[in-house]
């Protein structure tokens, strides 16, 4: 476990706050000082630090653009993952195949669309 500290500033850029964090890895240093940033609105942005290096500064900007590319991320994950399984079950169950096959391909179309409306965007 490695310790990081995270500082918690206002929109002048001055440390209002500090918390210690224990982590494996400086992701989940990240994760866990994100999660503390939304709890507390009152701060503009968070700033990790491992020693004397700073290792991260959460802007708001960037923040929402991170939480949406994970969210689209994992969501088309599991629509596609979601399509294999169907049309997997589909190769199994020869009587339901055609309505497997069509929602099927409805998820890959929404993991597809989701995916283009998401680089437009980003």
């Amino acid at each position: 476990m490695q310790l990081y500290r995270c500082f918690f500033l206002n929109e002048g850029d001055h440390i209002k706050a500090a918390e210690s964090i224990e982590a494996d890895a400086v992701g989940e240093a990240i994760n866990q000082a994100l999660v503390m940033l939304r709890e507390r609105p009152q701060h503009r942005t968070v700033e990790i630090w491992e020693g004397g290096q700073r290792v991260y500064r959460a802007e708001p900007d960037r923040l929402e653009n991170a939480e949406l590319s994970r969210a689209v991320q994992q969501t088309t994950g599991f629509l596609r993952m979601a399509a294999i399984e169907a049309r997997r079950i589909a190769d199994d169950a020869p009587e339901v195949a055609k309505r497997l096959q069509f929602f099927a391909d409805q998820l890959e179309a929404e993991a597809n669309d989701l995916s283009r409306l998401a680089q437009a965007g980003g």
